[in-house]
């Protein structure tokens, strides 16, 4: 499996996506084969996709509010090129808008977290017995949510291998390289961020 994240050109900094590097090292994990294609790094990102692709069935993109636009340009790329791999969105746009996706620019969005999600994905389970994913069946199907991750231990770290680390830096200081953590999963809510504020 191929997991993208799009270019973002509103955005000066270049980072590794924690989300896919998360689900990268939960594949290899599972014994899954994966490669990491972060476009904002890359020159010539939609003919490195095309190419990787032909020897892989599926690719999963990541999708927030800034890199929306790009997301559906690459997926119509794909679909154009490749119609017969299947593309599979997540991330929090995605979540919140799959029915904007579906099927156009993905035949899945998986809802929420996708650790387990995505294995259960490649290991070929059948798509109506899979929570926290909608998915193209003639029409848009919605099955049961997916409990979130208690136990995060459950998570291997994320997969930095498979990303070149030199090629990240923070707008503000070019010459030194960027590497992003993350210590607990979700936003606060609204109301304890206006009530912190």
């Amino acid at each position: 499996m191929i997991l993208i994240n799009p270019p973002n050109s509103s955005v000066g900094t270049k980072h590794p996506h924690l989300g896919i590097l998360y689900l990268a090292a939960t594949l290899e994990k599972a014994g899954k084969p994966v490669v990491v294609l972060n476009c904002q790094c890359l020159k010539n990102y939609r003919s490195i996709i095309l190419k990787a692709l032909k020897d892989h069935e599926e690719v999963g993109i990541t999708v927030n509010v800034f890199t929306s636009a790009e997301a559906k340009d690459l997926a119509r790329i794909i679909r154009s090129y490749l119609p017969e791999k299947r593309i599979i969105m997540g991330g929090p746009y995605a979540t919140v808008m799959y029915k904007q996706l579906i099927p156009d620019y993905a035949d899945i969005v998986v809802l929420g977290e996708g650790e387990e999600t995505i294995v259960e994905l490649m290991d070929g389970k059948a798509l109506d017995r899979i929570k926290g994913i909608a998915y193209w069946d003639g029409e848009i199907k919605v099955n049961s949510p997916r409990e979130l991750i208690e136990n995060l231990d459950f998570i291997p770290f994320p997969a930095y291998h498979l990303t070149d680390i030199k090629g990240y830096r923070f707008s503000a200081y070019r010459a030194l390289p960027l590497v992003t953590m993350i210590s607990s999963r979700g936003c606060p809510p609204w109301p304890l961020k206006s009530r912190l504020l």
